[in-house]
């Protein structure tokens, strides 16, 4: 009997998603940008549903979950309408436990406790200043990121890993969290063969370059300022620029660019609709003089108005070669050691 051909599988190509202009880089991300506690409870619920014995144990509860719940209608301790929790969680000891959320400082307390509960957990950047009742266990969004950063990597189970990890990088691009790398600035080579690339960041407070992998853009996601570094021979045909770093700007937005007209819309949601008609006659040649140069699919950085903040500049050497991030502090100490000498 003749042998039929194997099926080659289709590849899919993976494209960037879009939600009002920025790119989506998580499942999280993807229900909107703004954090909402019910969005960011229902996910941790599912995956306490998923995993729960790290969850029990972090939070001090014994026995094991028998079962849980979002959003269940409580009974009230303060005869008022009843409330729904967050996430309700009832354990093998018969133990009730109700935990309620706030995504910045505010104290949940009161609003918990108006519902019946043995025991209540308050997920909140609030920590009190004075001793609680037994039965109230405080808990920070950093200690629930040490958990999901533990769980992505130890956990046998594939769809709690992959949660675990999206709600970890949603976390940590809504500034809830610290990331594992600090990435507080952007920096990157101006050579002369790109002096288009100085004239563009100088005079219209942007930067472009070619389209890099996923793992550059969400890293770049997260950086706050751009600081350029100035190669020796483009500072030659530029009076007043030095070698080194000197400028720096904050990021306002960041995203790929596929024609003019995607630029011009960019722009304005970066900077509004009344961006200036005369920075268009600025930038449309620069724009097609990189584009011509590149040939490829450009990442655009908008920027604010660059600052001088460093004079004499910062070194060069301190980015290494394949280092696209630093730090304030790594740029301060190099540029105070080379004042010194």
């Amino acid at each position: 009997m003749k042998k039929m051909p194997k099926r080659k599988e289709d590849k899919t190509e993976q494209i960037e998603l879009l939600r009002g202009g920025s790119v989506v880089s998580s499942l999280t991300g993807a229900f909107g940008k703004k954090v909402r506690e019910t969005r960011l409870t229902a996910i941790l619920g599912y995956l306490m549903a998923l995993e729960p014995k790290p969850f029990l144990e972090k939070f001090g509860f014994e026995g094991t979950a028998s079962s849980i719940s979002l959003e269940s209608k409580e009974e009230n301790n303060r005869n008022e309408e009843n409330r729904r929790s967050d996430i309700r969680v009832e354990t093998t000891k018969g133990k009730k436990i109700i935990i309620e959320a706030k995504v910045g400082w505010k104290n949940p307390r009161e609003q918990a406790l108006k519902m019946k509960a043995d025991w209540y957990v308050l997920l909140t950047q609030h920590m009190p200043t004075r001793r609680e009742e037994e039965k109230i266990d405080y808990i920070r969004w950093e200690d629930i990121g040490k958990l999901l950063n533990k769980l992505a990597k130890s956990t046998t189970n594939r769809m709690a890993k992959c949660i675990s990890e999206d709600l970890l990088k949603y976390l940590e691009e809504n500034g809830m969290i610290k990331p594992e790398k600090i990435t507080e600035i952007y920096t990157c080579y101006f050579a002369r063969k790109e002096s288009y690339s100085l004239n563009i960041f100088l005079e219209a407070h942007l930067y472009c370059e070619n389209l890099r992998g996923d793992v550059h853009l969400r890293r770049l996601s997260k950086a706050r300022y751009f600081a350029p570094n100035f190669c020796k021979n483009i500072c030659k045909d530029n009076i007043g620029i030095q070698p080194g770093i000197s400028y720096i700007a904050e990021i306002k937005n960041a995203e790929p660019v596929d024609s003019w007209k995607d630029l011009q819309e960019a722009a304005q949601r970066a900077y509004g609709k009344s961006w200036d008609k005369n920075k268009k006659l600025l930038i449309e040649p620069l724009y097609r003089k990189c584009c011509n140069a590149r040939k490829k699919k450009q990442f655009f950085l908008f920027l604010s108005k660059p600052l001088r903040v460093f004079n004499p500049p910062v070194p060069g050497s301190v980015k290494k070669r394949g280092e696209d991030y630093l730090t304030f502090e790594k740029l301060f100490s190099t540029w105070q050691g080379g004042k010194q000498r």
